[in-house]
């Protein structure tokens, strides 16, 4: 919206029985600082302010950066900010840096059952594994229905007692297998940790599965659905916990979890 479309919505809006509540733009670029076209964006925006403020109409609410935008200043007189991926601690820019953010969203499990099984067992739908030696198999209650690709069989790793295990065969609607075969002392109700962990943890951040995936993080991030409940924390604390039944008790102990933290914070979120 320039000057002249501005002048012909403000135009409607004095005949009519309305008010503008907010005014915003959103910047197509402004996660690639070098793209010449979130100046032109904002000068156009200029000119919409202008005319509204000429039109002596009560000034709306004005916004314009979602996460690259506001980590970058793109426009400072306004109301409002759209943060998104930076609420997750995550880079908008890619690999350029970001030290403002601490990650802050972690998908975890824990196993559900831990089992022994022979050389040349096939695991998962389609036989796409087969144990090359004895090997424990733990399962874990997670799968495509909750956000986690499909597309990660057999190609993702995730963090079980410190260390980093590999999938074996699908990654079915509720349900996935890893090897884990070289931990000792492995039991049933051992956290899994899927993604995040925070500082020190060895699990796979948020941008390594887009990376795998060849898609981008915000992907990620809005993949991971409602069934799995929330855990949010702060100061290393549990603060809330919501799920698609509503809030529930911190006493709440689910399977699956997503923890969140501010991202501003240093603490872990699982999810």
């Amino acid at each position: 919206v320039g000057r002249v479309s501005m002048d012909l919505i403000v135009a409607d809006v004095t005949d009519l029985p309305l008010r503008i509540e907010g005014l915003y733009t959103h910047l197509a670029c402004s996660d690639d600082p070098a793209v010449p076209f979130t100046r032109i964006q904002l000068e156009r925006f200029a000119e919409a302010r202008a005319a509204l403020t000429l039109s002596h109409l009560p000034r709306p609410l004005i916004h314009v950066a979602s996460s690259a935008g506001l980590l970058t200043r793109a426009e400072r007189d306004v109301d409002l900010v759209r943060p998104g991926l930076a609420l997750y601690g995550l880079n908008p820019f890619g690999n350029l840096p970001a030290p403002e953010l601490t990650a802050a969203m972690t998908v975890s499990t824990r196993l559900n059952r831990v089992e022994r099984f022979p050389a040349g067992t096939a695991v998962g739908y389609g036989s796409t594994y087969i144990t090359l030696r004895d090997a424990t198999l733990a399962t874990l209650p997670i799968g495509y229905d909750d956000g986690l690709s499909r597309a990660l069989s057999d190609d993702w790793e995730i963090v079980v007692r410190d260390r980093l295990v590999p999938l074996v065969g699908r990654v079915s609607m509720d349900l996935i297998v890893a090897d884990v075969t070289d931990l000792p002392d492995v039991k049933v109700g051992d956290e899994a940790i899927l993604m995040g962990g925070g500082p020190g943890c060895p699990a796979h951040s948020a941008e390594s599965m887009a990376s795998r995936l060849k898609t981008i993080p915000y992907e990620i991030t809005s993949s991971f659905g409602g069934r799995l409940p929330r855990v949010f924390s702060a100061a290393d604390e549990v603060v809330a916990i919501q799920s698609r039944f509503g809030s529930l008790g911190l006493g709440f102990d689910d399977v699956t979890t997503s923890s969140e933290t501010p991202a501003t914070t240093d603490n872990t979120v699982s999810n």
